[in-house]
């Protein structure tokens, strides 16, 4: 198997926090599959209105997954925050979503807003996100 690309995204929930819970019940079934077969892992969490996520896998399974991600219309405003190969996966399987993740979470995801986004901002999130994938 070749390098694996690793990509780290945010991006503002433009789901109302009410249906939330409705949303995720309704994404979670449909989506682990596919992600099983296309041999995704990662975790994604929601906290403050945003969602973060880390997502490893094939270069092309990515690929697929960012372009849904586009045409995805819970999520708004979608930046990437790191893009990178990587020699062995950083987390193991699909994690359930985090939903109501700590404020700290949120307002970290906030700073990647900046524009001029800190890299230690930016490896922080990273850190905090695998951090929420090794406790699934």
């Amino acid at each position: 198997m070749g390098p694996l690309r690793c990509l780290t995204y945010v991006s503002r929930s433009a789901v109302s926090p009410a249906a939330i819970p409705l949303v995720l019940r309704e994404i979670a079934p449909a989506t682990e599959p596919s992600l099983d077969a296309e041999d995704i892992t990662g975790v994604l969490v929601l906290s403050s209105g945003y969602f973060g996520c880390l997502v490893e896998g094939s270069a092309d399974a990515i690929e697929v997954v960012l372009e849904r991600l586009k045409a995805d219309p819970c999520h708004q405003d979608l930046r990437i925050m790191s893009d990178r190969l990587v020699r062995h996966r950083e987390i193991k399987r699909w994690s359930p979503p985090y939903v109501g993740a700590p404020v700290y979470l949120g307002k970290l995801i906030e700073q990647c807003y900046s524009d001029d986004v800190a890299p230690n901002s930016v490896a922080r999130l990273i850190r905090v996100l695998r951090g929420f994938a090794s406790r699934s």
